[in-house]
């Protein structure tokens, strides 16, 4: 059985499950729980870290997890 972790994110994975290290504006608002509106506004505010290749915008996942850590507010923060 899998620990899904923080927000439904699997944290233990198969030597053959393929993990993406980049995830688009959509699938980076899933892994949030938030828009993809709202993912857009945090890249044009600084907020979370991206990467341009080509014409697409790109997600960092561990990077995304660091914003989750960083913006943790309350008993569970560390």
């Amino acid at each position: 059985m899998r620990d899904t972790g923080r927000m439904g994110m699997n944290t233990s994975h198969s030597a053959n499950e393929c993990v993406p290290m980049l995830v688009d504006e959509r699938e980076a608002g899933k892994l949030l729980g938030v828009s993809s509106r709202t993912i857009f506004t945090f890249r044009q505010r600084g907020l979370i870290p991206h990467v341009k290749i080509g014409a697409r915008i790109l997600y960092p996942v561990a990077g995304l997890h660091r914003f989750i850590e960083a913006n943790t507010e309350g008993v569970a923060a560390k």
